[in-house]
């Protein structure tokens, strides 16, 4: 009875996958690289004033109301803190060296497998967290390849991650506005089997550096929130002391540079 009611949830759960597959599916675009692609790049970082990003050297904020970050852009250092009470977890790590880091579950250091499960999830999280933050800052890197797509009369902006990183071939479809900051976009990702999945971005914040970030993303499974959230010139001016301290001390050869 068991193994029969496991199999026709399966086969509920394959049924439900293949519908949302049949009629939310897209195929990738393709379009051409070319001049006119790097202009609709460089016109998008510009609306979101790239430059003043370059130059935001801390920032906190917290993502879907569950993972609180504190990025120190200038050394590469983060804490990401998640939970409550007993389960609160806050871990202090170098992001260039992620196995480097300091771990505590309830305000208590933990050490070995619990602590190195604990930088991983930390890790993981920030690398998904912080690119919600600003994607578009990487769409001019060396993996990166960029074309121009017709879509609805409109020319939109197609990004690929062709090597490179932990998800190569990842491409995003972005759609503009005249002035070029991004409306919404269309992600085929790895990590979900759809192809052209949209987000909108939305609730547009010009941070204390002058940057720009979007806080809002619809999404089909509901609102992703990057908020509240703020930046400064370096870490000591965002939060009024250097948090990282004991970490340095802790690993005094820490990298600092990519």
């Amino acid at each position: 009875m068991i193994k029969k009611i496991g199999l026709g949830l399966l086969l509920l759960v394959l049924l439900g996958v293949g519908g949302v597959y049949v009629l939310f599916h897209r195929a990738l675009p393709q379009g051409r690289t070319g001049p006119e692609a790097e202009q609709l790049a460089r016109k998008m970082l510009q609306a979101i004033h790239d430059k003043a990003w370059k130059e935001t050297g801390a920032i906190r904020w917290v993502f879907w109301g569950k993972n609180r970050h504190l990025w120190d852009r200038k050394r590469w250092f983060a804490q990401v803190g998640w939970g409550q009470g007993s389960s609160a977890v806050e871990v202090t790590l170098s992001l260039l060296e992620p196995t480097k880091g300091i771990a505590l579950r309830a305000g208590k250091e933990v050490s070995g497998a619990e602590r190195e499960k604990l930088l991983r999830t930390a890790y993981a999280f920030w690398c998904n967290d912080s690119y919600w933050l600003n994607p578009m800052e990487k769409v001019f890197e060396s993996s990166v390849t960029r074309r121009v797509v017709q879509k609805d009369g409109k020319k939109m902006l197609l990004v690929t991650f062709s090597s490179g990183g932990v998800t190569p071939g990842d491409s995003y479809l972005y759609e503009l506005d005249e002035a070029g900051l991004p409306k919404k976009w269309w992600m085929w990702v790895s990590i979900i089997p759809v192809g052209g999945v949209e987000a909108s971005f939305e609730g547009w914040k010009t941070l204390a550096t002058g940057a720009k970030v979007s806080t809002r993303h619809q999404l089909p499974v509901g609102l992703l929130v990057l908020d509240p959230i703020e930046a400064a010139k370096d870490i000591v001016t965002l939060v009024g002391k250097d948090p990282f301290q004991e970490l340095v001390k802790r690993y005094p050869a820490l990298r600092t540079q990519p």
